[in-house]
């Protein structure tokens, strides 16, 4: 008898816990797919998870670089969100995800937070024109010369400037550096 009770009175404390922490988890992935920046901020500073599961193993990363919620993105990489996080539908990223979609920019911060997967992300950013990307890609890796070469041949010629990035990766990208630690000194 009493062990039933310690399971009830167990049921009675901590299970509305767990509920409320479920549901708690569903308006952040609701908050990052509309892209309610504000809401994801609130609901993080309260304590929720930022990066809670979906059954399918998505988190609230993942919907906003599905979207291209940049404020979205920002907010949950502030908090420390999973960048590498994979869901076990379809084993993508969310670097994946943002590509997929073409959101430049997300692409670009979740490269700058440490995203796995920049020489896969280098060809495609390099064919659509995304200096700022490529740049970025180039600022936190290092590329062997057939991924440098790949890149380079999926340039459009009108690119000069990715052309002169691929081309030239150190130089260009360390006086990229100095010139943004020279007017920031």
């Amino acid at each position: 008898m009493p062990r039933r009770f310690a399971v009830m009175l167990w049921l009675c404390l901590f299970l509305p816990h767990f509920i409320l922490a479920a549901e708690a988890a569903d308006d952040l992935w609701a908050a990052a797919r509309k892209g309610d920046a504000k809401a994801v901020e609130n609901l993080l500073t309260k304590g929720i998870d930022v990066n809670a599961k979906t059954k399918y193993g998505a988190t609230a990363l993942s919907y906003a670089a599905d979207k291209g919620h940049v404020e979205v993105v920002k907010v949950l990489l502030k908090h420390k969100a999973a960048v590498n996080a994979k869901d076990t539908f379809y084993n993508a990223t969310p670097l994946t995800w943002a590509l997929y979609r073409q959101h430049w920019e997300v692409v670009k911060l979740l490269i700058e937070a440490g995203a796995d997967g920049a020489s896969s992300v280098l060809a495609s950013a390099a064919n659509q024109g995304q200096v700022e990307v490529v740049r970025a890609i180039l600022a936190k890796s290092k590329f062997s010369e057939a991924t440098l070469s790949a890149a380079l041949a999926n340039a459009p010629a009108k690119e000069k400037e990715i052309i002169e990035l691929l081309k030239n990766p150190g130089e260009t990208v360390a006086g990229h550096a100095w010139q943004t630690t020279r007017d920031g000194a």
